[in-house]
């Protein structure tokens, strides 16, 4: 193990509660130095940060996104600031590399507003579907659950039915197999159903039993209609026959209640807004935005017949005056939302980051 992760896996340690074996997984499959972030003080190794790069479906194409993960810093160092310094690091490489925006999912509650501090939005919610170990599922068709598929055929169907969901942080073939060792070494389940005589893939869940309630939570599932869907928690419940169910699933309009799940910067306005631009050319406006952090996200931005332009000093009243914090609130809020401030929106979704 070279001494860049080395120091990195040490950290982790200190900061997080891992198992050996989950953490051998994650340093040999997932850790890779380019990702690794390491800030010093007093020529000595304090904190450090994977910044991981990872993609977003968002309004019919896809924007390059970094993950910030295993944020920690040394016991006896803490309370200084250095992680809110590698974390402005984190934000302008971030950038320099070619992210639009940098998302996390913060490890306590109290984190989410150490992050508000530094620009992030909390924007990523879920809908827990919650069932007793009472409750059946009672599919209309018959499946039958696919035992031989490879992980390249699972994954074909994985990728199309994430694609499929606007706004959803996508994964790579690599990031599915890491899924599914790391569902391995929890001791879950992954099911693939399909339709009685056929042998495609129509349903798809990953499942886990948590024992601190316990229960049985589904990370998350897809299917290609209702049917498919609970045909799906029936074959889990086949296999989990005396535990409650929680079902993580994308916020649907109107459902309630909602959990928080993950927050958001944008660290390329410039870029972001171009996305919509050239998705709707019709789109005009202007918009003011300010960021402490980011010096290039500090003008205001005009957007007009398909493409974007910024400038430092704007002669004339901008449609929107927003922080970069605000800004990704409304792009990231509900389409309603999005149309009070003349900006498409849309709600994203974040599942099976290895958090």
């Amino acid at each position: 193990m070279n001494e860049k992760k080395t120091i990195v896996r040490q950290i982790w340690q200190e900061g997080f509660r891992d198992t050996p074996q989950w953490m051998d997984m994650f340093f040999s499959e997932v850790y890779d130095d380019d990702d690794a972030l390491v800030l010093e003080y007093n020529n000595k190794p304090v904190s450090s940060l994977l910044l991981q790069k990872y993609t977003m479906a968002w309004h019919g194409g896809e924007i390059p996104m970094g993950y910030i993960s295993g944020a920690a810093t040394r016991r006896q160092e803490r309370g200084r600031g250095h992680m809110s310094e590698l974390l402005r690091i984190a934000l302008r490489q971030a950038r320099h590399r070619g992210d639009m925006l940098v998302s996390l999912i913060p490890a306590s509650r109290r984190l989410f507003f150490f992050y508000d501090r530094l620009g992030f939005s909390t924007v990523f919610y879920i809908k827990e579907n919650r069932y007793t170990s009472l409750h059946s599922f009672s599919p209309k068709e018959k499946y039958t659950r696919i035992t031989d598929a490879d992980t390249a055929g699972l994954y074909d169907f994985f990728r199309r039915s994430e694609s499929e969901r606007d706004g959803t942080v996508l994964h790579s073939f690599r990031d599915f197999t890491n899924i599914l060792a790391d569902n391995r070494i929890d001791g879950g389940e992954v099911i693939a159903l399909a339709r009685e005589g056929s042998d495609e893939i129509v349903s798809l869940g990953i499942a886990v039993v948590d024992d601190s309630e316990p229960r049985v939570v589904v990370r998350d599932m897809f299917a290609v209609d209702e049917d498919a869907a609970e045909g799906l928690l029936d074959s889990f419940r086949t296999v989990y026959p005396d535990y409650p169910f929680t079902v993580i699933r994308p916020v649907t309009p109107g459902a309630r209640p909602i959990e928080t799940r993950a927050m958001t910067r944008i660290v390329n306005v410039g870029s972001m807004l171009g996305v919509l631009a050239r998705r709707d050319p019709s789109l005009k406006i202007a918009v003011k935005v300010r960021d402490s952090i980011i010096p290039d996200n500090n003008k205001t931005f005009i957007v007009k017949s398909g493409s974007v332009s910024a400038v430092s000093h704007y002669d004339g009243r901008p449609d929107l005056d927003v922080t970069v914090q605000t800004l990704a609130s409304i792009l990231f809020s509900t389409p309603q939302v999005g149309d009070v401030f003349g900006l498409p929106a849309v709600r994203p979704f974040m599942s099976l980051m290895l958090e």
